[in-house]
This record gives structure tokens, C-alpha cells and sequence, in this order.
């Protein structure tokens, strides 16, 4: 799964995400500016605690493919 975050424009702010993940105990494949890949597919509540951490972080907002979306509700 593929998470989009805004306002990712150093190291120092992919650190910063890096321990969110690890904080949430969320694996990653890969970690670039403005983009995390996990190896597998969050929960809702896993979803909405990252948001949460980022927003507290400094990054407003964190987009998803629309398909997991749908995932999520059902």
C-alpha cells in the first residue's frame, strides 16, 4: 500500500516519519520525500492513529489510494 504525505521535504521530515511507523509498530518497504509503501494494508484505526501522529508532526494530510478506501469502509 502506498500513503502519500504532504510537506515531506527533508531527511530530517523522513526521519520524523520513520518513527511514526515504528511508534505504530507499521512496517515499511520503502520511505521516500512525500511517499511511504508499507508491506501490508492497515486498519482503519491503524490508519486514522498515523494521520494523527503526521498531522502532530507538522504533515496535514496523508492520501491513500482510493481503492484501499473502499476496503476500509466495508
Amino acid at each position: 500500500m502506498i500513503l502519500h504525505i504532504r510537506n515531506m521535504v527533508s531527511d530530517r521530515c523522513k526521519m520524523i516519519v520513520k518513527s511514526d511507523l515504528e511508534k505504530l509498530g507499521l512496517p515499511h518497504i520503502r520511505l521516500e520525500l512525500g511517499l511511504v509503501e508499507l508491506g501490508d494494508d492497515i486498519t482503519a484505526e491503524q490508519y486514522n492513529l498515523l494521520d494523527l501522529n503526521l498531522r502532530n508532526s507538522g504533515f496535514p494530510s496523508l492520501r491513500i489510494k482510493k481503492a484501499f478506501l473502499l476496503r476500509i469502509l466495508k
